[in-house]
């Protein structure tokens, strides 16, 4: 009987932990101090700090599991607001809302790295080209591998990604898996960044009403803090947002490029 075993990887430290672990030290700020204090107590010694950090991230798994969810179904619902296929030629939904410069932009940025791989083998075209046009990819050698490991037919059907990825979860340190955890944290990151300023957002617009109603309108100032805390929220979720653009376009090169040398790996094991 086998005996299925739990691991911790990479993926889980960097694509779960840490984006969950960010969005619960970003919410700290907006509990009360009665209700800070008691969740976190004393922090007396040095050993009960690291013990709030290890408890931070095993929570940030919990919410990282959440956060990865969320940022899969925000770039499936962002790439549906833009965009439609429409007879192999991605198309702008509705026309004209996005302007043509940051329509590819939009487009990496916003379909999934299984959509854009099956976009690739398909022949699928964005302002005209050719989407594998426009990755810096061994296409051709990749067809070539598929097709002497007998999975090119299952292009069409969107069956070739995952067996393409199995097949190199088979053995470790491929570069593409590398960039896989890197683009997964980006992409984690930004959502996380997104769901802060969302919150701050309503934190701020809340308290305002009831400031000026408690104290009335002569003694509120506008605070110049919230303001910057929530561009800098924006800044950062944006940065994060075009590193996992470029990221997710490195992954599917690597992609291509390590299942060629996986299939002349196995070739060359075979006359051994």
């Amino acid at each position: 009987m086998v005996t299925p075993s739990v691991s911790f990887g990479p993926f889980d430290f960097f694509a779960k932990s840490i984006p969950g672990a960010v969005l619960i030290l970003g919410l700290i700020p907006l509990l009360s101090q009665r209700h800070f204090e008691g969740i976190i107590g004393d922090v007396g010694t040095f050993s009960d700090l690291a013990a709030i950090l290890v408890m931070v991230f095993i929570l940030g798994m919990l919410v990282g599991e959440l956060v990865h969810t969320l940022s899969n179904l925000a770039e499936k619902l962002f790439y549906k607001l833009f965009f439609t296929p429409n007879s192999n030629n991605i198309e702008q939904r509705g026309g004209s809302q996005v302007p043509i410069l940051l329509l590819e932009r939009l487009y990496f940025m916003y379909r999934p790295h299984r959509g854009v791989f099956h976009d690739v083998m398909n022949g699928e075209k964005i302002r005209g080209k050719e989407v594998k046009e426009k990755l810096d990819i061994p296409f051709d050698s990749f067809v070539e591998a598929c097709d002497e490991y007998g999975i090119w037919h299952l292009k069409s059907n969107s069956s070739l990604y995952p067996m393409v990825m199995s097949n190199l979860s088979q053995e470790q340190n491929w570069r593409s898996e590398r960039f896989e955890v890197i683009y997964l944290l980006c992409r984690g990151m930004w959502a996380v960044f997104l769901i802060l300023l969302l919150l701050y957002l309503v934190s701020i617009c809340l308290y305002v009403p009831i400031w000026i109603t408690i104290r009335g309108p002569e003694v509120y100032s506008i605070d110049i803090l919230p303001i910057i805390m929530l561009l800098s929220l924006a800044l950062i979720a944006l940065i994060f947002l075009i590193a996992s653009k470029d990221y997710k376009k490195t992954m599917i090169g690597y992609v291509l490029s390590d299942f060629c040398v996986y299939v002349q790996s196995k070739e060359v094991g075979s006359h051994d």
